[in-house]
């Protein structure tokens, strides 16, 4: 049965209505079960998140002068999660990392990075079949450009070669790799207040 909000009306007598309000607080419980204690829990946890499930956004959401809201959204090749900042001023902040593996050789684009304000980005890849496969880079994003890069870059590459490869060009950073097999990244973004 579907929720009904307006039970009981005033009209209604109880022993009518009983019912549905008995089925109303049953639909309660268990929509509130999703992310939290449910209402007949009983851990002694009632009312506590269990988790957070955010859905994806697809723009930034606009927030108020006094109320920094935590959302998920889309930048580039994984979803992050990111909280705005408080003060309504719209500006992000990344909370979790995007991390990615096991990947084939090829080319991956880890973020685009039109809807960050200033950042560090900074970047590890590994092959986990080798200790001596790894690389690590960081950059800076003006919320504009790279800073100090003009062009497709090299940020940095593996010990030993051209195995693994950070690359900048345009708003985008690329993670290449020629090793197929147990091949890992991890991205952490730190905002940088202007």
């Amino acid at each position: 049965m579907v929720y009904q909000p307006n039970i009981p009306l005033s009209t209604d007598k109880l022993r009518i209505s009983q019912g549905d309000l008995n089925t109303n607080f049953g639909d309660l419980d268990t929509v509130f079960d999703v992310d939290h204690y449910k209402y007949s829990d009983a851990t002694g946890d009632i009312g506590k998140h269990s988790q957070i499930t955010t859905p994806k956004e697809s723009a930034h959401p606009s927030t108020s002068a006094d109320e920094p809201k935590l959302y998920a959204i889309d930048i580039g090749n994984g979803d992050i999660l990111q909280v705005s900042r408080f003060g309504g001023d719209g500006k992000t902040a990344g909370v979790t990392a995007i991390h990615g593996g096991p990947l084939t050789a090829g080319t991956d684009t880890l973020i685009t990075c039109t809807s960050l304000n200033r950042a560090i980005l900074e970047m590890y890849g590994f092959n986990d079949g080798s200790a001596t496969l790894f690389a690590r880079a960081s950059v800076m994003w003006d919320g504009s450009a790279f800073v100090g890069i003009t062009g497709a870059t090299i940020l940095e590459q593996n010990n030993t070669g051209a195995a693994f490869q950070f690359r900048v060009s345009g708003d985008n950073v690329t993670f290449v790799h020629t090793v197929a097999g147990n091949v890992f990244f991890t991205l952490h973004i730190r905002r940088l207040d202007p």
